[in-house]
């Protein structure tokens, strides 16, 4: 199943899923969930925030932001966004996931974020996780001793 490592863009993934999620409030009842007006809005601000934040440090300190490429990596960014969570690029897709949901009113869409996660921690962190540690040992394994994988 390593075929699979790297080879879905998270953001081409996103936008599969993003589908996925309004074709299932489409043909399954919505859910009465009571937020706010404006709610899922400004939840999917903050995601845009946090993954923007995380590409934006990346670029800074001079390295690739290509997820499909992690052995091009030139810098262990641990700075910023990333002394709170190791993948604010993917927290932040995450979050505007939940936000869509949320804005579709449909309980089951919000199960494709769980297929996200699963998906994205498999094929994408954990293979990126690996070519950290073969490019910075120790340091790698340090920072992933102090900051979480997700929150």
């Amino acid at each position: 199943m390593n075929t699979l490592n790297l080879k879905i863009p998270p953001l081409a993934l996103v936008l599969a899923l993003g589908a996925g999620m309004w074709l299932m409030a489409q043909y399954t009842p919505s859910s009465e969930m009571a937020f706010p007006d404006g709610f899922s809005a400004i939840l999917f601000a903050a995601g845009l925030f946090v993954g923007v934040r995380g590409s934006i440090t990346f670029r800074r300190s001079d390295t690739t932001v290509d997820p499909r490429t992690p052995e091009q990596t030139s810098t262990l960014v641990t700075s910023g966004i990333y002394s709170f969570t190791r993948n604010p690029m993917y927290l932040g897709l995450m979050i505007m996931m939940i936000a869509w949901g949320l804005y579709l009113t449909n309980v089951f869409s919000i199960a494709f974020v769980a297929v996200y996660v699963l998906y994205i921690t498999r094929f994408q962190i954990k293979p990126e996780e690996a070519a950290l540690e073969s490019l910075f040992g120790e340091d790698y394994t340090a920072y992933k001793g102090r900051v979480r994988r997700w929150l």
